[in-house]
């Protein structure tokens, strides 16, 4: 059974108590300004990444000598790795910008790239490589993207969301609608929607146990300029 955008537009009026369920329907402006409020939410989900239950992954190519990608929709990174013959090899993010732009490194050399920095640009993000590639390298990005927003009025939304997905957005899309028409929220509506809330942020905010430490301490007394610029991508 299909759940349409116009059903959710529908049903996101009734909840919020703007249209009598017995007496009214939905159509004209009520239905243009319910997709595009819809619309909005769904882009808005760019900035609110609590709000995005769904990991994906993602194909990079990367291009010989390039450090900068932009990846549309992009939020945040989980996992990047790529497979030269059989063998897949991790990259490691950089934590702190200050580290990634601002340390002295060798630009003019293209290896192994096994560095990278994610920063949030215009519409998504951009990926920071380092070393720059020398082949193409097919990256896999394992991590939150926004979600697409653009939508019909006779989409079916079971198609791209979970049922339970559906109903955060028809209350959430009832919520902006008493905002729309000066409307009191429903005490009704204003619980159930915190409820929501709570549980899609704790799906998307899964704990990683794993602690990794690299220990800096050995029998060597100083690091060459092999160890720091090459070095990185084979000993972690």
């Amino acid at each position: 059974m299909a759940i349409t955008v116009t059903q959710v537009i529908t049903q996101a009026f009734y909840v919020a108590g703007i249209v009598s369920r017995d007496f009214e329907t939905i159509e004209g402006q009520q239905l243009v300004l319910g997709q595009q409020i819809l619309d909005d939410l769904l882009a808005e989900k760019l900035i609110d990444d609590k709000a995005i239950p769904y990991y994906t992954n993602q194909a990079l190519t990367m291009v010989v000598g390039q450090e900068q990608y932009d990846v549309t929709n992009l939020i945040e990174i989980d996992a990047m790795t790529f497979v030269i013959d059989t063998t897949r090899w991790p990259m490691y993010q950089n934590q702190s910008r200050t580290d990634y732009f601002s340390s002295a490194r060798a630009n003019d050399v293209n290896s192994l790239p096994y560095e990278y920095r994610v920063e949030r640009t215009l519409n998504g993000a951009s990926i920071f490589l380092y070393f720059k590639p020398d082949q193409a390298y097919v990256a896999e990005i394992w991590g939150k993207f926004g979600l697409v927003a653009t939508t019909s009025i006779v989409q079916d939304l079971l198609l791209t969301y979970d049922r339970y997905y559906i109903t955060f957005l028809k209350y959430e899309l009832a919520e902006r609608l008493c905002t729309e028409y000066e409307f009191s929220v429903p005490s009704g509506l204003d619980r159930t929607l915190t409820r929501l809330r709570k549980q899609i942020a704790k799906k998307s905010a899964v704990l990683d146990l794993q602690l990794q430490i690299t220990s800096t301490l050995g029998k060597q007394s100083s690091l060459s300029y092999a160890q720091v610029n090459l070095g990185g991508a084979w000993v972690r």
